[in-house]
């Protein structure tokens, strides 16, 4: 509908255009201040039409889109959270093989030293790595709850508030429209109203009668 009404108010400036060019032409006076003022009226009435398709393209929509990009951000949210754990879950299960390895090798009858200390390594490497994503699954969690709390809690009072400004907006477009018509009527009843006629414009039987 906006991109209908968009192009609506083109041609309707576009028709308002050509009017007022036509009575730029005009011969007769009374006809050319006709042609200007019905070609104002349509201008005017393109002006009235764009409002409108930009209200109708932009707010409503924008609602619309400012709740749904919120939904997203709490989605992708929710799914960067679920990696988190998972990697943190695989270290954790990766350092268990890592215990279980040291806990086989300290069993052992023959121990190699070199590679006990490889065994360690791995097992620190691995310890260090599980704790590090633990850490950060904890503060993930901490902070999303609270995120999450937040956004239940301020999302009511962000649909009031966004539905109070596009009804102010409306009331708003709804007012310069109501001022547009009533200056395209203002124009148009200027130009149904005949002027009076110079002494040059008398009938030629007038003259005659009054000779």
């Amino acid at each position: 509908m906006a991109r209908t009404r968009t192009r609506l108010s083109v041609d309707l400036r576009d028709v308002g255009n050509k009017l007022t060019s036509v009575g730029v032409i005009e011969h007769s006076p009374q006809l050319a201040r006709t042609f200007k003022r019905f070609g104002k009226a349509f201008v005017h009435m393109g002006h009235s039409a764009q409002m409108q398709a930009n209200m109708e393209g932009s707010r409503s929509i924008a609602v619309e889109d400012i709740y749904t990009v919120a939904c997203e951000n709490v989605q992708k949210t929710l799914m960067n959270r679920q990696v988190i754990f998972t990697e943190h879950q695989v270290a954790q299960h990766q350092l268990e093989r890592k215990r279980q390895s040291v806990a086989v090798l300290r069993a052992s009858s023959s121990i190699n030293p070199e590679q006990v200390q490889a065994t360690l390594d791995d097992f620190n490497i691995a310890k260090a790595d599980a704790d590090a994503k633990q850490e950060r699954a904890e503060r993930v969690d901490r902070v999303l709850a609270a995120d999450l709390q937040a956004f239940e809690a301020n999302r009511e009072k962000d649909f009031s508030d966004l539905f109070a400004a596009y009804g102010k907006d409306q009331l708003q477009v709804e007012k310069q429209i109501l001022g547009e018509l009533k200056s395209v009527l203002e124009f148009i009843r200027q130009g149904s109203v005949a002027d009076p006629k110079s002494p040059s414009q008398e009938p030629v039987g007038a003259s005659q009668t009054s000779a």
